[in-house]
């Protein structure tokens, strides 16, 4: 079975496919998802991990509840948001708080 594929919306301006709109402000959304730079924290429930996958949704570690991570894509799989913490890592918005 082929997994699928992080669909990305990248910050630099560049168009992609998936980009619908963009506003006055220059702020782009994505199926009204504005897409930009900020901070995301992982839950803080005792003792839960959180997945950390690459763009083919590929477990490549886990990370502890309530840390703080700097995010500067947001992509969309199987119908969730995941927010870009690293180079090739990713993170489930239902895993998160946005901070900023």
């Amino acid at each position: 079975m082929v997994q699928p594929k992080l669909m990305l919306v990248t910050l630099t301006g560049t168009t992609t496919s998936s980009m619908s709109a963009v506003s006055a402000n220059n702020s782009i959304y994505d199926n009204g998802v504005q897409v930009k730079s900020g901070v995301v924290q992982t839950h803080n429930y005792y003792g839960t991990v959180y997945a950390l996958v690459d763009s083919n949704g590929n477990v490549s570690r886990y990370v502890g509840s309530n840390l703080k991570y700097k995010y500067d894509q947001i992509g969309f799989m199987n119908g969730e948001t995941y927010y870009r913490v690293s180079t090739n890592e990713w993170i489930a918005a239902s895993n998160v708080t946005v901070l900023s």
